[in-house]
Formats: structure tokens, C-alpha cells, sequence
């Protein structure tokens, strides 16, 4: 997974309604990976997260939703997680629906990122 299907990845999410509960199995969708893989994330047999909400994928990404402390306290509870170091995720990852913030676990360099909320649909504006 490289810069750029990250980028596009969260692009394309950033489009949609935020959905804490669904968005790290958007992610892995938005990132090419098999709707077969994806379905034994929902059900537990690939996530290896630790963190409540939070799904993980070996060697690509770790996400968590923020909580009431906010996007950089997820995003270090993300980076002190012991499963975080077992199977080194490429991409750390944490979001309220609002701000992003994006991780390279190894170099621990921030991709920047800007969420752009959907704009609501005509029967929302209504």
C-alpha cells in the first residue's frame, strides 16, 4: 500500500457519510483488498486490533475511531498498542468523521490529510 492508494482511499471515504463502526472496512475495500478479506474482518478471524471499534489488518493498516480524547490520542493509543507492534501495520490511522490523522507506523511520518465532509444529500438539506 503506498502513499497514493491511502490518499485515494481516504479521498473516496471522505465523499461518503462517516460511519465510525464501518469506515475501517471501507478502507480496506478502498484499498483493494478481496471482499472475502473483508468480510472475515468484520467477522473477527483477520482483525487483530486490541482497541475497542478498531480493525487491523497484518502489515497494512491500523484504524481506530476517536473517542472523547480525541484524533491524536487515538492515533497514540493506535501507536502504544501492543498489537500495533506484533504485526506491523503500514498505516496507522484515526478519525472522528472531522479530522484525520494518518500515520507511517515504521517511520512514524504524518501524511497530510484534510477531511472534506460529504455534502449532505437533497433529503438531508430538505
Amino acid at each position: 500500500m503506498n502513499p497514493t492508494d491511502i490518499f485515494e482511499a481516504l479521498d473516496a471515504l471522505a465523499k461518503a457519510p462517516f460511519d465510525p463502526a464501518e469506515f475501517g472496512f471501507s478502507f480496506a475495500e478502498a484499498t483493494d483488498n478481496a471482499q472475502a478479506t473483508v468480510s472475515k474482518l468484520r467477522v473477527g478471524s483477520l482483525n487483530r486490533s486490541d482497541i475497542e471499534g478498531g480493525v487491523l489488518m497484518n502489515l497494512k493498516f491500523h484504524y481506530a475511531p476517536a473517542d472523547a480524547l480525541g484524533v491524536e490520542a487515538t492515533l497514540d493509543a493506535l501507536k502504544g498498542s501492543k498489537r500495533t507492534a506484533k504485526h506491523k501495520p503500514a498505516i496507522l490511522i484515526a478519525t472522528d468523521g472531522e479530522t484525520v490523522a494518518a500515520e507511517h507506523w515504521k517511520s512514524g511520518e504524518r501524511l497530510p490529510w484534510h477531511w472534506a465532509p460529504a455534502a449532505p444529500s437533497s433529503a438531508e438539506a430538505a
